[in-house]
């Protein structure tokens, strides 16, 4: 006996909703972490990321390390040839020393000579050491693009090649790249150590990881393929999360030709880096990059500009004003996204209305929202996409699941009392079911309910003179009326035992007051005395027809009993036992052939226990029997008969039971 009790609670504890919540949440977390490994959540991460960029961006940069000077398409029109000739770049050059820049920095290709003016652009590079030249590293499939040659092989030299995601979007920058032999700087890097140089600010290895760069008090995590929302991106060379919360546009910014004619402000370009750059559209130098809101023309931003931005964010991190964007470690992003996988299968195991679906939903989504929006702005990128769809998916098909069983067990519960109650009684039953039904049965439990049995006398000797289809009519007839009167006053019709009808009120919610359990008993009376005012009209209409009147015996009792479904998934029915069911039936059948009554004006015999009496005392009009030695008692019971006024009265010969 142990044992089963031991085992049905086991089962219980595996079948409860949150339970149940927590099962589904963990399978719908493989299942987002089969979809992560198959690389299919990686757009919908980045895009989640651009989205958290796009919010984040400050309206301005707080102070611009970096002074753009720029080539449009109108001064290269105007100029009337392209490229620059090394003449033209020796004078753009020689226009910015007065300004004192910290460096200088080209990014316009220099590998051959554009005559005129090669020497003088070779002895200006020779006599200024702070002029950074571009190149392309050599890579596969293509050959590359080399410096100047008198710059070969020193600190001057820095490539411009970008890392370029699957969708056409810069999110990375680079520091180091090698073709195998060779390492070579980033121009930005380069730009970057000058003017950090300047503030006694030089790079050095990281001393808990060599291979790590550290740049003042920050460590520059080399990009790993599978950091953040990528899945086995090109991690190739020495990459990092270039930062776009301020927006690379807003660099102070001059252009060639106002360069050239000497209106610019003596502080525009002091003690800054200088970068020099095309922006013309035949050039094709752009590039999207997270802050393009499409892949219009209009929402790219030249190469020159990017260049700046990482700069600029090299800066910032050498002096101590920004931190590199870091990602979770794989664990971590595992178990944030576990996380919310079982929390949206416990919140849905919980869901009782769309509108709680609705709610609840919307505000994990937007707690998620804030939690990534909050975290990159600390400069840690906590993965959006992964939890998103482990939130939705779990609370979800946990919803979907909880909705499919309320469904069977609300058809389970109605199939055991929709036809024996009314509509409002059997939604209030619906409502309150947590007290009472365990995964789509009724709790045995014990409470306090009012029975009442009723019995028509001298059925036996009625049917036999009547044919079966009349009898049958008639019988459907008087527990139609019956049934509905049962149903107005709250009450259950429990079981029909031949010409008996047995109903119960009070049940199968149990009653948490005295006050609730006195209404009970006094539905229950209203009820019987309900019952023959219309078995009056029946019997007249019945006399009229040629069909046999009635005279019903009804005993009601109030007081404990036990509730439970008996049966199996088949058949299954709705139970109630204990000595308050028996004094009702015994109440209602003593004295069974000393009954006088006329089927005309008071065709009812109601006969109450005094637990009932005590509760509807004051309500209704009684007279107290003598006690009666009820069957199965050792000792009589007080039992009240309830009248309507002194024309209904019953004749009682004797007052012992059978």
């Amino acid at each position: 006996m142990r044992g089963h009790k031991l085992l049905n609670g086991v089962d219980a504890f595996w079948q409860r909703p949150a339970i149940v919540g927590l099962w589904i949440g963990l399978l719908v977390f493989f299942s987002v972490v089969g979809v992560y490994y198959m690389g299919r959540l990686e757009p919908l991460e980045l895009a989640a990321y651009d989205g958290l960029i796009r919010l984040s961006v400050s309206a301005q940069v707080s102070q611009p390390r970096v002074a753009l000077v720029t080539i449009s398409e109108t001064e290269i029109q105007s100029l009337g040839h392209w490229p620059l000739s090394d003449a033209d770049l020796t004078r753009v050059l020689g226009a910015l020393i007065p300004y004192r820049p910290v460096a200088i920095g080209v990014d316009i290709y220099r590998d051959v000579s554009v005559p005129p003016g090669h020497e003088d652009l070779t002895r200006f590079l020779t006599e200024n050491s702070n002029v950074v030249f571009p190149m392309k590293c050599r890579t596969i499939g293509q050959t590359g693009i080399q410096p100047p040659a008198v710059l070969m092989d020193t600190d001057r030299v820095g490539f411009v090649d970008m890392v370029v995601d699957q969708d056409g979007i810069v999110r990375r920058g680079l520091l180091f790249m090698d073709d195998g032999q060779n390492s070579y700087y980033a121009l930005s890097l380069r730009l970057a150590l000058k003017f950090l140089a300047s503030r006694d600010v030089f790079p050095q290895r990281d001393p808990i990881t060599p291979d790590y760069l550290r740049l003042g008090p920050n460590v520059i995590q080399p990009f790993q393929s599978n950091d953040g929302g990528y899945f086995q991106a090109d991690d190739r060379g020495y990459q990092f999360l270039l930062d776009f919360s301020f927006n690379s546009r807003m660099f102070p910014t001059v252009s060639l030709t106002t360069l050239l004619s000497g209106k610019v402000a003596p502080d525009a370009f002091h003690d800054r880096i200088v970068l020099i750059g095309v922006t013309a559209e035949s050039v094709n130098d752009y590039f999207y990059t997270p802050l393009s809101q499409s892949k219009r023309f209009d929402q790219e931003i030249p190469g020159v500009c990017l260049h700046a931005l990482a700069a600029q964010q090299l800066i910032e991190m050498g002096i101590g004003e920004r931190t590199p964007i870091g990602t979770l470690m794989s664990w971590q992003e595992i178990l944030w996204s576990l996380m919310w996988s079982l929390a949206g299968g416990v919140m849905g195991s919980q869901a009782q209305s769309v509108r709680y679906v609705g709610l609840t939903g919307s505000a994990g989504l937007f707690i998620l929202i804030v939690s990534a929006y909050t975290a990159l702005a600390r400069a840690v990128w906590i993965p959006l996409a992964p939890p998103v769809l482990a939130w939705i998916a779990s609370m979800g098909c946990t919803t979907v699941c909880m909705l499919s069983l309320e469904k069977r067990q609300r058809r389970q519960l109605m199939k055991l009392f929709a036809t024996h109650v009314s509509p409002e009684f059997a939604e209030t039953i619906w409502r309150e079911r947590n007290q009472f039904l365990l995964h789509g049965r009724i709790l045995p439990q014990k409470l306090t309910a009012t029975v009442m049995f009723s019995d028509i006398v001298g059925f036996t000797s009625t049917s036999e003179s009547l044919s079966p289809e009349i009898l049958i009519n008639w019988l459907n007839e008087l527990m139609a009326v019956m049934i509905r009167i049962v149903i107005k006053h709250q009450g259950v019709t429990n079981k029909f035992i031949g010409d008996s009808i047995m109903a119960v009120f009070g049940v199968p919610v149990p009653r948490r007051s005295a006050e609730e359990i006195r209404q009970d008993a006094i539905n229950a009376v209203a009820c019987a005395l309900n019952m023959q005012d219309q078995l009056v009209l029946l019997n007249q209409q019945w006399q009229i027809a040629g069909l046999p009147t009635v005279v019903m015996r009804i005993g009601i009792y109030t007081g404990e009993l036990v509730t439970g479904s008996l049966g199996g998934v088949d058949r299954m029915e709705y139970t109630v036992i204990g000595d308050t069911v028996n004094v009702a039936s015994r109440l209602e059948s003593f004295e069974k052939t000393n009954l006088s009554a006329t089927p005309l004006h008071c065709p009812c015999r109601i006969c109450i226990g005094e637990s009932t009496m005590k509760c509807t005392a004051d309500m209704f009009e009684m007279e107290p029997m003598e006690p009666v030695l009820l069957k199965g008692k050792l000792i009589p019971m007080p039992v009240y008969r309830v009248v309507r006024g002194i024309s209904c009265k019953f004749s009682i010969t004797s007052k012992m039971g059978a």
